[in-house]
């Protein structure tokens, strides 16, 4: 976690002044040989563990979306008026006629404009002649 990282990183703050990088030299040879302490390790570990806290980021952030994606198609679901039209009534967002105007009427006009009458389907704005 990020906890874990950031104690792994003040604890190789605190380690790396005392580890000793030791060289000894022969005199009868030119062969130099270097010891390294548990510096690299601990590096070493370091990155694993800000590799397994970029992995465990990405898995929330992956849940996160999923979580999105189903509540988008939840929110989808519940609006849909169950019927074979693409219209979402204003009323009680069941529509039970099979026309695209979005009311709850058997007619072909759109009751939700003003002027608009149910029981004859006319609309006083339209001209006569003219649906």
């Amino acid at each position: 976690t990020l906890l874990q990282l950031q104690q792994q990183k003040y604890l190789l703050l605190l380690v790396l002044p005392f580890t000793n990088t030791t060289t000894t030299t022969t005199t009868t040879t030119t062969t130099t040989t270097t010891t390294t302490t548990a510096t690299t390790t601990a590096a070493a570990a370091a990155a694993a563990a800000a590799a397994a806290a970029a992995a465990a980021a990405a898995a929330a952030a992956a849940a996160a979306a999923a979580a999105a994606a189903a509540a988008a198609a939840a929110a989808a679901a519940a609006t849909d008026d169950d019927d074979d039209d693409d219209d979402v009534d204003d009323d009680d967002n069941v529509d039970d006629d099979d026309d695209d105007d979005g009311d709850d009427d058997d007619d072909d006009d759109d009751d939700s404009r003003p002027g608009d009458s149910e029981e004859d389907g006319t609309n006083k704005y339209q001209l006569r002649g003219f649906t």
